[in-house]
């Protein structure tokens, strides 16, 4: 595949008038609109436009998780933050966490990393729904166009393709996934490395802005594990704050996340 100047412009023109069809299409009502999503989310796969697709006119699960299927097959491979999304709405939730356990600890503000994306899901398929204001607005972020932050004031009243959100779309289709006990096993398994390698990797680096998410994550874990494995995990936990005690900033940050979801994690 030819990268560069050479067909950058005309691969972004197509994408333009592609969500322009698709604009055109929702504005007007038409019963093309479905299609028209489907053809942006296909030359241009962002998360933004799967959901779009993935969501429109569609409320019934059998229907999202055929799209879902359809999709998963002609997903980039790199793509790993749609992936994991896909797999959890097609019932493959332990392929889903084995996307998230393979993922680096940093990074995580790649497009296609699934971090983001993927513990706060798994969360949600372990809570049944609740995981707090932070992870809501961790998961909602995700799914927006980045652009759209960038919107001058007069274009914020133009029509736009509207982005379902994905907290709405998952807790739609939550009663019709099925997890089984290697299900749960495999979710909080892969939370669990996710958030060792989140928090060695931002400790390494003393990236104090992160720490309050990389304690987050390790609350988290303790918060949403199965009833089975909740001693273990709160172990963990507490064997992980022994390891960093001398990092007081994390310790605090630790404390606070762990306040908010209304765990205590020993000394």
């Amino acid at each position: 595949m030819r990268r560069g100047g050479e067909d950058g412009a005309p691969v972004a023109l197509a994408r333009e008038l592609l969500d322009g069809a698709a604009l055109a299409a929702q504005e007007l009502g038409r019963s093309d609109l479905c299609k028209r999503l489907e053809a942006a989310w296909r030359a241009a796969p962002t998360i933004s436009r799967l959901l779009r697709w993935l969501a429109v006119d569609d409320d019934e699960y059998e229907r999202i998780r055929s799209k879902a299927a359809r999709s998963l097959a002609r997903c980039p491979k790199t793509a790993t933050r749609q992936i994991g999304l896909l797999g959890v709405l097609v019932g493959d939730v332990t392929g889903a966490a084995a996307v998230l356990a393979k993922s680096p600890g940093l990074g995580w503000s790649n497009p296609d990393h699934p971090g983001h994306t993927l513990f706060p899901l798994l969360a949600m398929l372990l809570s049944n729904g609740a995981i707090g204001g932070a992870s809501v607005t961790e998961l909602e972020a995700t799914g927006r166009d980045p652009l759209e932050s960038f919107a001058v004031p007069d274009e914020e009243h133009k029509p736009r393709l509207r982005t379902p959100s994905i907290v709405v779309l998952i807790q739609s289709v939550r009663p019709s996934i099925a997890l089984s006990d290697p299900d749960r096993d495999a979710g909080i398994d892969a939370m669990r490395i996710a958030a060792e390698k989140r928090t060695e990797g931002i400790l390494g680096n003393s990236s104090r802005q992160h720490y309050g998410h990389a304690a987050l994550l390790v609350a988290s874990c303790v918060a949403f594990a199965p009833k089975s494995r909740a001693s273990e995990l709160l172990r963990w936990a507490a064997d992980l704050r022994q390891q960093y005690w001398r990092r007081h900033a994390f310790i605090e940050e630790l404390a606070r996340a762990s306040e908010s979801l209304g765990v205590l994690v020993p000394v």
